[in-house]
Parts: structure tokens; C-alpha cells; sequence
């Protein structure tokens, strides 16, 4: 009885973990429907103990803070600590933080703002 209860649990793990990759592809879907936004704004990129970056930030010319999102687009931003950015890409709002998924990248010469 045990293990039929075991692979009854299995199955109902795997259909949960299906089920919500299916949910998080199809709201990466609908979020490429939206328009991109552009903003500007100064890069800040946080390090771990072995030098590897942890999390990058973008600071807007109006203030508002924007977690960017490190995904393979995010690497342009890996030697622009500190420097001016145009980014194109999709604003995001969870759990009342503000995240920037970037679509492309422009630097806006090599100042850098500390």
C-alpha cells in the first residue's frame, strides 16, 4: 500500500511541476505582446565573493529602481558598472519591486556615475 501511495505522490509532483512550466511559458508569451519601454538610467552590478555577478540594478533618471533580470541579453551589462544605459525591454512588477527584462542595450559613452 505504501508504495502505491509513493507513486500516486510522484505522479502528482510531476503534474504540478508541468503545469506550472506551462503557466510561467505562457505568461512569457503574453509579456512579449506588451510594448517594449525604453529606460535610462545608471547600471550598479553586485558581486559575490568570487567576483561573480550576483544581481545587476538599473537606477532611472526619475529614481525608480529596476532589478534587472540576468538572463543571456543581461551580459552586455557585465563591464558597465557604473555607466549611463539606454536599455529597450519589459517592465515587470512583483511583489512591489520593479524588474527590467532586457531586449537590447545601448551605452551612452564611458562615464561613469558613482
Amino acid at each position: 500500500m505504501k508504495r502505491n501511495g509513493v507513486v500516486v505522490a510522484l505522479t502528482m509532483l510531476v503534474v504540478m511541476f508541468v503545469v506550472s512550466d506551462c503557466l510561467a511559458q505562457k505568461a512569457v508569451k503574453s509579456r512579449q505582446k506588451h510594448d517594449t519601454s525604453v529606460v535610462s538610467g545608471v547600471i550598479k552590478l553586485a558581486k559575490d565573493k568570487e567576483g561573480n555577478i550576483s544581481a545587476i540594478t538599473l537606477t532611472a533618471q526619475d529614481g525608480t529602481v529596476y532589478k534587472v533580470t540576468t538572463n543571456d541579453a543581461a551580459k552586455v551589462l557585465n563591464d558597465k558598472d557604473g555607466q549611463t544605459v539606454d536599455l529597450s525591454g519589459y517592465v515587470d512588477e512583483m511583489d512591489g519591486q520593479k524588474w527590467f527584462t532586457i531586449a537590447s542595450e545601448k551605452t551612452r559613452g564611458k562615464r561613469k556615475n558613482k
